[in-house]
């Protein structure tokens, strides 16, 4: 399960310092039928907050006048993506990624 869910994160080894701070400041975790992805966004208020989900990438954005953050969560075609939500509540970013359905498998008829 583990890698998993670091394969949901860029590899470590291609982000800068300032990307590796950030990294420090989220978490995903597996709890069943969802992902749970939290990212700790003190000092930004909803109206800041920017998400996007382009080509499986989920891209966060926190813009105001004293700073700004960028984060990227790779699903690797992993989760549903038309039911992702988010919420924000104390600072903390919670978005909840529902997991793709797996469809069983089924015999194929030769003609």
């Amino acid at each position: 399960m583990n890698t998993l869910l670091n394969s949901l994160f860029n590899n470590l080894n291609d982000l800068s310092p300032k990307d590796l701070m950030i990294k420090q400041k989220s978490c995903v975790s597996d709890t069943g039928d969802v992902y749970m992805a939290e990212v700790e966004l003190a000092g930004f208020a909803k109206k800041d907050i920017s998400i996007q989900v382009t080509d499986g990438v989920v891209e966060l954005s926190a813009k105001n006048k004293d700073r700004s953050q960028k984060f990227k969560l790779h699903l690797n075609d992993l989760v549903a993506e038309d039911h992702i939500s988010a919420e924000i509540k104390n600072g903390l970013l919670k978005l909840t990624l529902p997991k793709k359905s797996v469809s069983e498998a089924r015999q194929i008829e030769i003609k």
